[in-house]
Order: C-alpha cells, then structure tokens, then sequence
C-alpha cells in the first residue's frame, strides 16, 4: 500500500474545493455547495487522506463532544478504493471520537462487515428515520 497521509483538518487543513472535487469524482452529494463544506469543515472532527498533493479521502463526524457522534461522509476516490484508505481514515476519526460514549453511522448494506470490524454492531431492531426540509 502506498504512503497516504491521514490528518485531522487542524493539523493539515483540507479545502472546501479538494472536497467538493472528491465528492464530484465518486458522484457524492452533488448539490452540496463549497461555502457549505466551508462550514462543515470548521464545526466537527474531520479528516483527509492525501496521496502527495491530491484529496484522497474524507470522513467526518457530527458530535455534541461528550455523549454522542455520528460518522457522515465516508469517501474515498474511486481510483484509491479497497487499499486500505478507507480504514486509515476511520482509525483515525475514531481516535479522535474515543471519549464519546457512543458512536453511530448507517452505511449501505454491503459496508456492514467493513463497520463490523471497527467494532460497529447493527442494531436490526433500530429504524432509520429522515425529515427532509424541503
């Protein structure tokens, strides 16, 4: 596996563009807007993932920084995809999640093993619920 660097947005700040352009690369939430990732960017745990110059990853997390997080926005350029990038990225959210007492995600059903061996269980008996404001 090549050398990536993994850091949190304090350490190597990550720019609302290289997010934008990942997002774009792996069709991820087109409608996302860069003065928004701006802001994403400034208010959670967020960390990127770096081959040189280039944005490979991204993963970030909602918290109220005591009780809970959730994990959002997972991604990884397509071209970088099954080596390992993926788990640098969540090793290193979780670390920065570690005093939370509880972390939650939902992901697509194939991702379950992948969560399951960073000890994510699935609770089959939870139900996701959205509201959309629009």
């Amino acid at each position: 596996m090549p050398a990536f660097e993994i850091a949190l947005h304090q350490l190597r700040p990550i720019h609302a563009q290289a997010v934008r352009t990942l997002y774009n690369t792996a069709s991820w939430w087109p409608g996302r807007q860069e003065q928004e990732i701006t802001q994403i960017l400034d208010s959670g745990p967020v960390v990127g993932a770096w081959d040189g110059e280039l944005l490979v990853g991204f993963a970030r997390a909602v918290s109220d920084h005591h009780f809970r997080a959730y994990i959002e926005d997972v991604i990884v350029h397509p071209d970088y995809q099954h080596i390992g990038v993926g788990n640098l990225l969540l090793t290193r959210l979780m670390e920065a999640l570690e005093h939370i007492e509880i972390v939650s995600l939902f992901c697509e059903p194939e991702l379950v093993p992948f969560y399951e061996q960073k000890r994510f269980k699935l609770i089959s008996s939870q139900r996701v619920m959205h509201r959309d404001s629009k």
